[in-house]
């Protein structure tokens, strides 16, 4: 496996770039395109949005490993399930990095303070925002990995998080140790949860396209209410 760089590189972006659509929000509240928006709707969302401009700090962090790295941060403290799709799929992977990324500390602090006071309506949309954001961080990050290396037509890019399919939460402390996340504002409690909660890490993984597509009858596939890999193997 060709490894670009063992160190670490700091990742900014725009608010351009992570600033989720208005459409994609609204349909996470089950409001789809062509749907008239209630005034009220269209208030909250404004007014939510502005919080997310005033508040959003988007940093990452990811640095390239190479296999045998990953072999020890997989096993995490040995939890994971006796065999999971990343196994196979690192193993058909052309280049590997760790990744985390970070919303920031104001705009969770801002949800949490919102429901505190039981605004619960600007709290639920600028939640809804955020967490938008944060995956679109993970999309931007992957064509980044791969104009990196080298982008070739039929490969592609995937974050893989521990606490899915089958890999352990716990890994995540494996990922703190190489990757060192808490320079960015990132913490780890004693249950493996990131703080501020609009965080996101894991393993990068390029390789062909067809390394990502795996069938989902793993036994812990049963308890899988989204299938969202699915979707993400299409793109």
């Amino acid at each position: 496996m060709d490894n670009i760089s063992s160190k670490s590189s700091m990742q900014s972006y725009t608010l351009n770039e992570l600033r989720p659509a208005r459409n994609l929000v609204l349909s996470s509240m089950g409001i789809e395109n062509g749907v008239p928006v209630p005034d009220d709707v269209q208030f909250l969302f404004d007014e939510a949005m502005k919080g997310f401009n005033d508040l959003a700090k988007h940093i990452g962090l990811i640095k390239h490993i190479n296999n045998e790295t990953f072999e020890e941060i997989l096993k995490g403290k040995g939890k994971n399930e006796n065999k999971i799709p990343l196994q196979g799929i690192v193993a058909k992977a052309s280049h590997l990095a760790l990744f985390v990324f970070i919303l920031g500390e104001k705009v969770s602090h801002e949800i949490q303070q919102r429901i505190r006071d039981k605004d619960y309506p600007i709290g639920y949309m600028l939640d809804i925002i955020a967490s938008r954001s944060t995956e679109l961080a993970t999309v931007v990050q992957e064509k980044r990995f791969m104009d990196n290396i080298g982008f070739v037509s039929n490969q592609k890019a995937l974050l893989y998080s521990p606490g899915y399919c089958g890999w352990h939460i716990t890994a995540q402390q494996k990922i703190f140790a190489y990757l060192k996340p808490e320079r960015i504002g990132v913490k780890l409690n004693g249950s493996s949860l990131m703080s501020p909660i609009k965080s996101v890490t894991g393993i990068m993984v390029a390789g062909d396209r067809e390394a990502h597509n795996f069938k989902n009858n793993y036994n812990f596939c049963r308890s899988c209410k989204t299938f969202s890999c699915r979707e993400r193997m299409k793109t």
